[in-house]
């Protein structure tokens, strides 16, 4: 956490090669995202009849993109170098669900 308001939080974020987050979606809070340095790899899990389809996402240095609050996503750095992502939430970004798989909630 970088700063926070009553309205804003932002997050610098570090990957290093090969880590990732885990599926997760961001409580109804959107959001701004740069990435700094570096290149992920984001996946989308957009909800079918049954289950989720993953639509990917290849995020390179220098770009800026939104994210709906309402996302299901997860973040990759593929790479063997280090990625810095700056997130810009409103309304502050507290808590979230995580997923074990594209199906079921495992803890907020």
């Amino acid at each position: 956490l970088v700063a926070c308001g009553e309205d804003y939080s932002l997050y610098l974020n570090f990957f290093q090669p090969g880590q990732s987050s885990p599926i997760h979606d961001h409580a109804g809070s959107p959001s701004c995202v740069k990435i700094l340095e570096g290149e992920l790899l984001e996946e989308e899990y957009k909800p079918g009849e049954k289950h989720f389809t993953v639509v990917p996402y290849v995020r390179k240095e220098g770009d800026s993109y939104l994210l709906d609050g309402n996302i299901v996503h997860r973040v990759v750095n593929k790479s063997d170098s280090p990625v810095f992502s700056l997130h810009l939430y409103s309304p502050p970004f507290s808590e979230c669900s995580c997923y074990n798989d594209a199906t079921n909630i495992t803890s907020k």
